[in-house]
């Protein structure tokens, strides 16, 4: 069980929910304030695309808050649309799985189905991550103003 106290303190009063391909992804609150300013900074006035962006990412988002007794009531909303919605007066069974820097909830049998594809795909898959971190590091690298096989700097002022 979250401290709801110590959470606050920390990371916002709350989450904020965005649904991907009908999973709800909650982010720390404050987490979330950052991520978006970082990819679209306050006082930059936005395209039309990043305007439709933001109303995805932001507009449309779910803001949940801690209830007196520590807990987060889920929008009947956001379980219709993540397919989590109670059947039959029975409650569906949920799986909260963690992510690197956000949650996600799954209903159980579709996170078990999802969870045997990976564990059969796992060497696959690390292996393609694999090369895309490179390709990202190589591009990082490149925007840094190094060349991609270079290990000295080409910005001519001899930093590395």
């Amino acid at each position: 069980m979250i401290d709801s106290e110590l959470y606050s303190e920390a990371f916002g009063t709350g989450f904020l929910v965005n649904m991907r391909d009908k999973v709800p992804w909650f982010y720390p609150e404050r987490y979330y304030a950052q991520l978006m300013n970082s990819q679209v900074p306050p006082g930059v006035t936005p395209s039309k695309d990043l305007i439709k962006y933001l109303q995805i990412k932001v507009a449309m988002s779910y803001p949940l808050k801690w209830d007196s007794q520590g807990r987060m009531v889920l929008p009947d909303r956001l379980l219709r649309e993540a397919g989590l919605q109670i059947k039959d007066d029975q409650p569906r069974e949920v799986t909260l799985v963690g992510m690197q820097d956000h949650l996600e909830l799954y209903s159980r049998p579709v996170w078990l189905e999802m969870r045997a594809k990976l564990e059969a795909e796992g060497e696959a898959i690390e292996a393609r991550a694999a090369e895309a971190i490179l390709e990202a590091a190589r591009n990082r690298r490149e925007l840094e103003g190094y060349g991609p096989n270079d290990r000295t700097d080409n910005r001519g002022d001899g930093r590395k």
